[in-house]
């Protein structure tokens, strides 16, 4: 257990090196490695999942490594076919799958083509992300198909404050009774339900929900023996918060990122009003996001990293499935091209525009 601090001093990087960053890792040390002694112990347990020899508890949920992953139910099918999305927005937003563990205690009960993220402990369970309003209830029932309640979530967490990934934590909230955490930045659209960014497709409103706790910067979330760490890094939204967390995976520790979406999508670069700033802070955000390393990353938008393709791999029995060395490091990269091309196709419009 000494490894553990240096293990997770990859995220001084994330906050600058300074001394933020080091109480952080310091004050991770005993909770992470409460979670390895509690794995280490379930794996003695002898019981056999597609992850090593681990318990399948018949109490309030399946252990932090358990596989309980049923196939798609003939309910589920059915729905997914005849689900239709709204206007303009991908039927895989809409569409239900199973949920599936990843690594760790971390599982994933999204949908298709947008991510929710559950971290699992004996204390309880933490949510990060509420995927659409209309798809709440995929949500809960993909928790329950994992063998848990939905009032064992006890902590909401949300990457950021887009109708895509905050438009069911109204529900959830309410469902599961947890409080909700968010950052300062993203508050006010949250309880809103309105984003103050201009945009290329107008304004797509939130459910409004109260925030109960505003996360700060390297400072840990913590539930028994769950910690993640926030990291802002805004510029898709005013408050976008990137998640880092250690898992262990047969008692081997693994750095996870749920990095915040990195993409333009729609914001205006330039003479955004509702959010002058946000070319300094993606700008900022990159520069943060190229000191850093993970060994599994978990975007919100699941295709970023194949995070579905990648889970039914895992559970015909790829060992490394979700292993992605070099992938968050590609991520930025494309993602700071990306977001360099449309600035310079937005100020080119802008000034063809002074022209006239």
């Amino acid at each position: 257990m000494q490894r553990l601090p240096a293990i997770l001093a990859l995220f001084v990087f994330a906050l600058g090196g300074g001394p933020a960053g080091a109480q952080a890792v310091g004050a991770a040390g005993s909770s992470v490695g409460a979670a390895a002694a509690s794995q280490s112990a379930a794996t003695a347990a002898g019981t056999r999942s597609i992850y090593g020899s681990v318990p399948c508890s018949t109490g309030s949920g399946p252990g932090p490594l358990c596989d309980t992953q049923p196939g798609m139910s003939e309910r589920f099918k059915a729905e997914s076919e005849a689900k239709r999305p709204a206007s303009g927005m991908p039927a895989n937003w809409t569409q239900p799958i199973a949920p599936f563990h990843i690594v760790g205690n971390i599982y994933y009960v999204g949908t298709a083509g947008l991510a929710a993220y559950l971290f699992t402990s004996p204390n309880g369970l933490v949510l990060l992300d509420g995927t659409l309003r209309e798809t709440a209830d995929q949500v809960e029932r993909n928790i329950v198909t994992l063998g848990y309640r939905v009032g064992d979530v006890k902590i909401l967490l949300n990457s950021h404050a887009h109708y895509d990934h905050a438009g069911g934590l109204r529900q959830l909230k309410q469902d599961t009774g947890a409080k909700l955490y968010a950052s300062a930045g993203d508050r006010g659209a949250l309880e809103s339900g309105a984003p103050p960014s201009d945009t290329s497709y107008g304004l797509m409103a939130i459910p409004p929900v109260k925030v109960d706790r505003a996360v700060v910067d390297g400072e840990p979330v913590r539930l028994g023996s769950i910690l993640l760490i926030p990291l802002i890094t805004p510029g898709h939204t005013p408050g976008c918060t990137s998640w880092a967390t250690t898992a262990f995976e047969n008692g081997t520790p693994l750095r996870v990122m749920i990095p915040c979406s990195l993409t333009v999508a729609g914001n205006k670069l330039i003479g955004n009003k509702g959010y002058p700033g946000i070319v300094a802070d993606f700008r900022r955000t990159f520069t943060r996001f190229r000191k850093l390393d993970a060994d599994v990353v978990l975007p919100v938008h699941p295709e970023l990293a194949d995070v579905i393709g990648r889970g039914r791999r895992a559970a015909s029995g790829s060992p490394d499935a979700f292993l992605m060395p070099g992938m968050l490091a590609k991520m930025v990269a494309d993602a700071g091209k990306a977001f360099d091309a449309e600035l310079e196709k937005q100020d080119d419009a802008a000034h063809q525009r002074s022209r006239y």
